[in-house]
């Protein structure tokens, strides 16, 4: 007798858990989905994520499957439109009710549910970026910058070398224009005239960024080559600016001289709530310690700190005893400045900070954000390149700052953090810092992770990519690895290799000055952007060390629907190549289409990174793709009488209607 209500009790239980609710993406019981819904070890015996990232179908079915409202049946009377939950029992009472005007009202779940409509990361091609038939050509420490106001715009730097075997090189620099697919490499930066009355033979360490209002500046070392096998002498700041999104670049503008000066950095403030907006900042080592310089004209002029009133010249020092400084700007248009040195009151090695909230006129006091770390020395076991621990620097949202660097102290390098919630007034942790990564996602043993870069992204969203080098399985071989941090940079609990097969160090690798070391760039580059993240590395899968770069993306660009009239499912979703791809099921199997080239009237690309969505209009048997293309107007596919159709909405619409934003 108990069977009876049991069993009806259960199928109660599955209408109601079956039930639609508005705004709420469905869970469902998919075979497909429960492949992928358990994690697995991988070949090295690492726990890996539940999600199989290495098939595009997977990643695609997936998206839909967690995204998108299919139809339900068996649920109960649809409620009243101004009700806050209402239920449907099919897609076309949901679509009649939305039409109606009636609102949507979230519905709090739980936060493993919540967490199931994140977008694991994904990663697209690998892009090579430079292409070069002679190997004294290697390229090397890389910088990146996306444009604050076109993200399909991105801007590069690095090393170009023309002698590798007696380390003679100067700047290339690189620009994108559709998101990094393509790129194009500028004509040759000028050189700057004699410094301290010594010629300059090239520039060294790039580091890029954006200024408000759409300039692009590039802070590079100028120096002297001396006799083969000494180090160079280091002359000179200069500073060049692109204002055609990198296509060219003026002359150089030196607005430091000084024997010494070395590793550069530059940051700007690009928050509208900031009072000083439009400053570019930046800082590098000279004599006892960083020294800092600021534009607050847009780079017509440079200047230091402000002492009794009066601007001092470039070149100011904020942080004595520092080195390999990285700066970073807030939204609230605070500066931070992150560098290595020794703890001031026990003379550790640490990691300090000073930080300035009046646009550069003054810096705080130091603080030690870390304390007791274990540098890296010049190689690691098992290589001959060159590495060092040089700090990584970013700020985040709501006071969030997260510091980097690479650490030996557990015999293999490993990435280590601080986190501070309140702008680096007091750090999160162990005095010491603790593993970027958990102990689910970290490296195996034997693997040494080092050069790590931070970026955020407009989303708030942070990561760290870094190189891993090691045995892989036989030979000693690099990875680029990205992680990812969803809480303000207070844990990075998501790992992705970017690299589709690791490179080898040793191949083609120049060897630096004193011929001790050879050669891979002492960092590489590292942007976001609201696509998503674009590592900037040296790769020698050519036989030549060149560039290469890929998009890594969390921007939920999948989208799924069902068309009532025949039965089938659909998913779209925008590709590497920024076509709107489908895959309809159908006669129990799944079609692929590129909408793109199948629809007539030549539809336009789609703007990388936008989202696509897609519907049916089923009392004319229609289905309907809608997306931003790169040229900013919407866009429609139309599906109707066997073939689709494209329409630029903008274009047709009457009281020609405004560009969307991008």
């Amino acid at each position: 007798m108990a069977a009876e209500p049991q069993a009806r009790a259960r199928a109660g239980n599955r209408r109601t858990l079956g039930a639609e609710r508005a705004d709420l993406g469905t869970i469902l019981a998919s075979p497909v989905f429960e492949r992928i819904a358990h994690a697995s070890a991988d070949a090295d015996g690492r726990r890996t994520s539940a999600l199989r990232l290495g098939d595009p179908w997977v990643m695609a079915v997936t998206g839909a499957l967690t995204t998108t409202l299919l139809a339900v049946t068996g649920t109960t009377k649809p409620r009243p439109a101004h009700s806050p939950q209402a239920t449907f029992s099919s897609p076309t009472q949901r679509l009649q009710w939305l039409a109606r005007g009636a609102t949507v009202h979230p519905v709090k779940r739980r936060a493993a549910w919540q967490r199931s409509n994140e977008m694991p990361l994904v990663h697209g091609p690998n892009v090579q970026v430079t292409f070069d038939s002679n190997p004294n050509n290697d390229r090397s420490e890389s910088a990146l910058v996306s444009n604050p106001r076109d993200a399909s715009n991105l801007v590069g730097s690095s090393k170009r070398f023309t002698d590798p075997a007696t380390y003679e090189f100067s700047l290339a620099t690189y620009a994108s224009f559709d998101g990094g697919l393509r790129w194009r490499q500028a004509p040759p930066l000028t050189l700057p005239e004699p410094i301290l009355e010594e010629t300059i033979d090239g520039i060294s360490d790039p580091t890029v960024v954006f200024g408000d209002e759409g300039t692009a500046y590039l802070l590079g070392l100028a120096f002297h080559n001396g006799p083969v096998g000494q180090p160079a002498d280091l002359l000179g700041i200069a500073v060049y600016q692109s204002r055609d999104k990198g296509a060219t670049w003026s002359a150089p503008n030196v607005i430091h001289a000084g024997h010494g000066d070395d590793k550069p950095d530059i940051a700007s403030d690009l928050s509208s709530a900031s009072g000083y907006a439009g400053n570019v900042y930046a800082v590098w080592d000279f004599g006892p310690g960083v020294v800092f310089a600021r534009t607050t004209d847009h780079g017509h002029s440079w200047k230091g700190l402000k002492q009794a009133g009066q601007d001092q010249p470039a070149g100011s020092l904020i942080l004595a005893g520092g080195s390999a400084a990285a700066i970073t700007v807030d939204g609230g248009g605070r500066v931070f400045v992150l560098a290595y040195g020794p703890d001031p009151e026990t003379r550790l090695p640490a990691i300090l900070c000073v930080s300035s909230g009046n646009g550069g006129d003054s810096f705080s006091d130091v603080r030690v954000a870390a304390s007791g770390i274990t540098p890296l020395t010049r190689q690691l076991p098992g290589g001959t390149f060159r590495v060092e621990t040089l700090p990584a620097a970013i700020a985040g949202s709501k006071g969030s700052l997260v510091v980097t660097w690479a650490d030996f102290r557990e015999g293999d390098s490993r990435i280590y953090k601080k986190y501070s919630q309140d702008g680096g007034m007091k750090w999160v942790g162990p005095n010491a810092g603790e593993p970027l990564l958990g102990e689910m996602v970290a490296s195996r043993k034997g693997l040494h992770d080092f050069h790590p870069q931070l970026a955020v992204a407009p989303s708030g969203q942070m990561a760290c990519a870094f190189y891993e080098y090691g045995p892989m399985p036989d030979a000693d071989l690099v990875n680029v690895i990205l992680a990812a941090s969803r809480d303000n940079g207070a844990t990075f609990s998501e790992r992705l290799t970017v690299t589709d097969r690791p490179w080898d160090p040793a191949v083609d690798a120049p060897v630096s000055r004193g011929g001790q070391t050879t050669f891979i760039g002492d960092y590489f580059g590292l942007a976001a952007s609201a696509l998503g993240f674009f590592p900037f590395w040296t790769d020698t899968r050519t036989g030549i060390q060149e560039i290469f770069t890929a998009r890594v993306n969390a921007t939920r660009t999948v989208h799924g629907y069902a068309t009532e009239y025949n039965s089938q499912q659909h998913v779209i979703y925008l590709a590497a190549d920024n076509h709107v791809h489908e895959l309809v099921y159908d006669n129990n199997r799944w079609h692929h289409f590129d909408l793109n080239h199948d629809a007539d009237r030549q539809p336009p690309d789609a703007a990388p990174g936008t989202a696509v969505h897609g519907y049916a209009t089923e009392y004319n048997s229609q289905q309907h793709v809608i997306y931003l293309a790169a040229d900013n107007h919407v866009h429609e596919l139309v599906y109707d009488n066997n073939r689709w159709h494209h329409f630029d909405l903008n274009h047709d619409a009457d009281r020609q209607p405004p560009d969307a934003a991008p």
